[in-house]
């Protein structure tokens, strides 16, 4: 995933420091992603509940729509690169 050429003085320490400055717009992805994925998860387990039973015809769906819908902003969005 990660490809760099260093010059031959870099240290691990700017390698690290690099890679971090590179992937910083990255962590709202992150967090939504991983919201998505925990609605979902949490769907589905809410649809082990009785046969007919309404959390299982109506809340466990709409958590797990909300879940698949989160991702998709999740993996599109693109944060604007800050100048400094």
């Amino acid at each position: 995933m990660f490809c760099f050429t260093f010059a031959a003085d870099s240290t691990t320490e700017s390698a690290v420091l690099f890679i971090l400055k590179k992937h910083d717009n990255m962590k709202l992805n992150i967090v939504l992603a991983a919201t998505a994925i925990g609605l979902i998860i949490t769907g589905y387990v809410l649809m082990h509940s009785e046969i007919y039973d309404a959390q299982k015809i109506q809340v466990a769906p709409i958590f797990c729509m909300m879940g698949f819908l989160l991702m998709v902003p999740a993996i599109l969005y693109v944060a604007k690169k800050s100048e400094k």
